[in-house]
C-alpha cells in the first residue's frame, strides 16, 4: 500500500528520522575505521557498509534513546553536509491495518462458506445414500471434493497474505524504536597524483 495521508492528530507519534551526512577528509582510512568501530556497540545495528580506496559508506540504525549521542559523534567528524529527514509512517501502518481487515473478512467468508458447503453436501449425501442413488452419490462426492479443495487452497492463500502483511506491519512499527543514519565519506586530496597520472596518460594517447 502506498503511504498516504494519515488520519487523526497523532502522526508525530509515528515519526521515523533518517540522518544523512557527507564527510570529505584527507584521513579517509582513519575516519572510516572510526565509524566502523561503532559496530561493537549493542545499540548500533549496521545494515550496509562499503569501503574502498576513494570512499566509504555506511548505513546503520541506532536505538532512539541513543540518537543524540550518535548525532554528536557524527558532528565531531565535521561533515560537509549533515541533515535529517523526518517522515511519519502512520499512513503506512493504517494501510496495513486496512488490508489485514479486508483479508480477515475474506478468510472468515471462506471459512463460513466451507462449513456450510460441507453441511449441505453431507445432507444431500445422506439422502442419496438412503435412496441408494449411486450415480447421484458419485457426482456429489466428486463435486464436494472439488469444492473443498478449491476453498482450502483459497484459505491457505489468504492466511499466507495475512501473515505477510502482519510481517510488513511489524517491520514498520519496529522502525519507531530506531533512528537511521546514512554516512558517506569521500577522500579529499589537494593533489590526486593517481588522477593526474591517468589524465597525463590519456592526453598522451
Amino acid at each position: 500500500p502506498y503511504p498516504g495521508y494519515s488520519t487523526g492528530t497523532d502522526a508525530e507519534q509515528f515519526e521515523v528520522k533518517t540522518h544523512n551526512a557527507t564527510i570529505k577528509t584527507r584521513k579517509l582510512e582513519k575516519i572510516c575505521k572510526t565509524i566502523s568501530d561503532l559496530k561493537a556497540r549493542e545499540d548500533v545495528i549496521f545494515e550496509t557498509s562499503n569501503v574502498n580506496e576513494e570512499s566509504c559508506t555506511f548505513s546503520f540504525k541506532v536505538k532512539k534513546e541513543n540518537e543524540a549521542e550518535i548525532v554528536a559523534f557524527v558532528e565531531a567528524l565535521k561533515p560537509e553536509n549533515f541533515g535529517v529527514d523526518v517522515q511519519t509512517i502512520k499512513g503506512t501502518v493504517e494501510s496495513y491495518d486496512q488490508q489485514l481487515e479486508i483479508l480477515q473478512n475474506k478468510l472468515d467468508s471462506i471459512e463460513d462458506t466451507l462449513t456450510k458447503a460441507q453441511r449441505a453436501y453431507d445432507e444431500v449425501t445422506r439422502l442419496a445414500t438412503s435412496k441408494q442413488d449411486v450415480e447421484s452419490l458419485a457426482k456429489i462426492i466428486d463435486s464436494k471434493l472439488n469444492l473443498i479443495e478449491r476453498l482450502t487452497s483459497q484459505r491457505i492463500q489468504v492466511k499466507e497474505e495475512i501473515d505477510r502483511y502482519k510481517q510488513f506491519k511489524g517491520d514498520a512499527l519496529d522502525q519507531l524504536n530506531f533512528s537511521f543514519f546514512n554516512i558517506n565519506v569521500i577522500k579529499d586530496l589537494i593533489f590526486d597524483w593517481k588522477q593526474i597520472k591517468d589524465s597525463w596518460k590519456y592526453e598522451l594517447k
